[in-house]
């Protein structure tokens, strides 16, 4: 549980199949939060564990950025999502590798890089990140969700050999 200094607080529960109310094959993810008088909630289940030997996968980042987070936590949102994409190993080089986009929101949404292999546009997309105003996290997951649909436009690949994911930080 993590109370910030504007007042917000917010916990997550990670619970493993057959604990508590958690009917998945793998595990549950609830977390809960409260800023004000608005309150979120978002439960998530997970019935694998592991992708084998996928590296292709089309991944969009959902980063928070509004006045919830201070400025040293947006600073380490920041080094997290890198190491993130670090850990995918994006590589321009290499067409079968981990496609990485991203999106943000504060007092809108802002749609701050396609889906990419190439690591310096997403690391500029993320050091770009200022904080300010209040959230939009619902019409920001609607967007990630809208590039990972392969609209036609060629950013996302075929889910077949590119399975798609949002991690929201």
């Amino acid at each position: 549980e993590k109370t910030f200094l504007n007042g917000a607080n917010y916990k997550t529960l990670v619970q493993l199949s057959g604990v508590g109310d958690c009917t998945a094959e793998a595990y549950c993810v609830e977390s809960t939060g409260e800023f004000g008088q608005a309150a979120r909630a978002l439960r998530m289940t997970v019935d694998s564990i592991g992708f084998g030997c996928v590296d292709k996968l089309d991944v969009m980042l959902v980063l928070d950025k509004t006045n919830s987070v201070s400025q040293n936590d947006l600073d380490k949102l920041k080094e997290a999502a890198k190491a993130f994409a670090d850990a995918l190993a994006p590589s321009v080089e290499t067409p079968d590798t981990a496609y990485i986009g991203q999106v943000s929101f504060a007092n809108r949404v802002d749609f701050d890089q396609h889906l990419t292999a190439s690591s310096t546009l997403l690391y500029a997309a993320i050091n770009s990140l200022a904080r300010g105003g209040s959230g939009y996290m619902a019409e920001a997951i609607t967007t990630a969700k809208g590039e990972l649909d392969n609209p036609g436009d060629g950013h996302d690949r075929s889910d077949a050999d590119s399975p798609d994911f949002i991690v929201f930080i």
